[in-house]
């Protein structure tokens, strides 16, 4: 109930049309959330709101894959892809962690 309450009164924040939406989005036993432009229609306020939301399911568990043409707002995701013309053109990936070291000597 919690995490109901804390993602309502975020959503508050933004545009009344979006309410709803965002909290059925970020709340309940979701696997994945699909967002495309989930800041598009919205000023740079709300969409960092709206990217904060997404950011906090993720470290709950969500999977999330969002769809933009903003970089800052990229810049949120654990993995970004490039996409031209419907191909992969580039990708960032995390920096693997201290455990990448215990892997790399086994085997060998």
């Amino acid at each position: 109930m919690r995490r109901l309450t804390a993602c309502v009164a975020e959503a508050r924040r933004l545009e009344p049309a979006l309410t709803s939406a965002i909290a059925r989005a970020v709340v309940g036993e979701r696997r994945l959330l699909l967002a495309d432009e989930p800041s598009g229609a919205l000023d740079s306020v709300n969409g960092e709101a709206v990217m904060r939301l997404i950011h906090a399911a993720c470290k709950r568990g969500l999977a999330a894959v969002v769809v933009t043409h903003d970089a800052q707002l990229a810049s949120w995701a654990d993995r970004v892809v490039f996409l031209r013309d419907g191909r992969i053109t580039d990708q960032t990936m995390p920096a693997p962690g201290p455990e990448s070291l215990l892997t790399q000597g086994q085997g060998q």
